[in-house]
Order: structure tokens, then C-alpha cells, then sequence
């Protein structure tokens, strides 16, 4: 094969990829593919003499650059979407419906952590170092020292005092052995005021949880009949 047969061939072939590439409707296989095409194109362009100071290279080496920087933000988006099966689970209990990459990486910052009877999640009067999800198991809320309340699965922990910034309420003990996933309060912070996705992400399932908690108080002092 001649040095003209070799260059005609990978021109064809490029083009080929290009129509390819506009053929996928998944974007990222799409942008892998036009790098081929334009791959292609970058050998032809070095091959050929003609075209070797030519200005065709610089925008095929631009394309290039720019759909493998946009395949790799792909790709780091879709691995964010990926989930654990206990993560998959914490999702659909407490993150229903919201986007999975903000999700994803607000479950990044946190740590899962295991918790036996009796473990304290805040303390009455004092600031709580952590935001906790409950996501197993039970613990009971006490105000002066009078158990109020409990918290379940699926619930927050201390997210009165991180969104008002103030002093926890009451006090909450794990009633038996479980499992949390748990969020630095301070460093939650900041990761929200930097990230609006993930910062709409846990106010809108901090929303829901209080919605929640509110109601269930309402009924509870209301009564049966009267909330009926």
C-alpha cells in the first residue's frame, strides 16, 4: 500500500467515525468517537506535506483536546451516579427523586459509621460536631432527660441546629445497634456553600425530614380525633 492509498484510507475512515459519532445519541460514546475522527485527521495532517504548516491541524488538535476533556468530565459525572447498594438504599430513603450526581457526591463527603445502644448523636445545649442520617436502627430524642420522641430510619439528626446554626435541642441516643452515615457540621458547610447542586440536594431532604417531624409532632399532641 502507497504512502497515498495509506493517507486516502485514513481520511475515509475518519469521516466515516465522524458520521458515526453524529449517529450516537449517548454523548459520551459520541465525543470518544469524534476524537477517533479527529485522530484521523491530526495523522493526515502530520503525514501530508501539504498540509503540514497547514492551519487544518491546530483545529483538529482543538477538537480533539476539547471532546477529551468533555469525555472526561463524562465520565467522572457517570462513575458520581454510580451507587453501592447501601448507598442506592439511603438514597431512595432519604434523597427520592433528586438529582443522583449531587447526591452522589454529598454521600462522598460523608462517613458511614456503626452505632450501639446508648451512643450519643447531640446532646442538649450544645453545638453538634455532626449532621447524622439515621439509616438503621432507632434512637430516642430526651428532653430533660424525658424521653420526647424517637428518630427512625431514614431520619435526621441534628439538622434544627445546622440549619438554624444554634444549639441542639434535645438530646439523642442510638436506642439499639445501627448504622449512620455521618457529615462533619462545619465542613458540610462549606462543601454546600461551594456546591449549589449539592447544597440543594440536602436542604431539600432536610426540608422534608422537619416537614415530616412536624407533622408527626402535630398529630401527636392533637390526637387521633382530632387530627382525622
Amino acid at each position: 500500500m502507497d504512502l497515498g492509498l495509506s493517507l486516502n484510507f485514513v481520511v475515509n475512515a475518519a469521516f466515516s467515525a465522524g458520521v458515526v459519532a453524529f449517529l450516537l445519541r449517548d454523548i459520551l460514546y459520541l465525543r470518544v468517537v469524534a476524537m477517533l475522527a479527529h485522530g484521523g485527521f491530526i495523522y493526515v495532517a502530520l503525514r501530508h506535506p501539504a498540509w503540514a504548516d497547514a492551519p487544518h491541524l491546530y483545529w483538529y488538535t482543538a477538537f480533539f483536546v476539547i471532546n477529551g476533556v468533555q469525555s472526561a468530565i463524562l465520565f467522572y459525572e457517570r462513575r458520581l451516579q454510580s451507587f453501592t447498594d447501601e448507598e442506592s438504599a439511603l438514597r431512595e430513603l432519604a434523597f427520592p427523586g433528586l438529582d443522583a450526581t449531587a447526591v452522589r457526591r454529598l454521600l462522598r463527603r460523608g462517613t458511614w459509621t456503626d452505632l450501639e445502644p446508648g451512643d450519643v448523636l447531640a446532646r442538649e445545649g450544645e453545638m453538634p460536631d455532626y449532621v447524622v442520617m439515621l439509616t438503621k436502627g432507632t434512637a430516642e430524642v430526651t428532653l430533660r432527660d424525658r424521653p420526647v420522641a424517637k428518630v427512625m430510619s431514614g431520619e435526621f439528626v441534628g439538622e434544627i441546629a445546622f440549619l438554624a446554626d444554634r444549639p441542639a435541642t434535645a438530646t439523642v441516643k442510638a436506642a439499639e445497634d445501627g448504622r449512620a452515615m455521618v457529615w462533619s457540621r462545619a465542613r458540610l458547610h462549606r462543601w454546600l456553600n461551594r456546591d449549589n447542586e449539592m447544597y440543594a440536594a440536602m436542604y431539600a431532604a432536610m426540608g422534608l425530614n422537619l416537614a415530616e417531624k412536624i407533622a408527626a409532632a402535630s398529630v401527636a399532641i392533637a390526637g387521633p380525633d382530632e387530627s382525622a
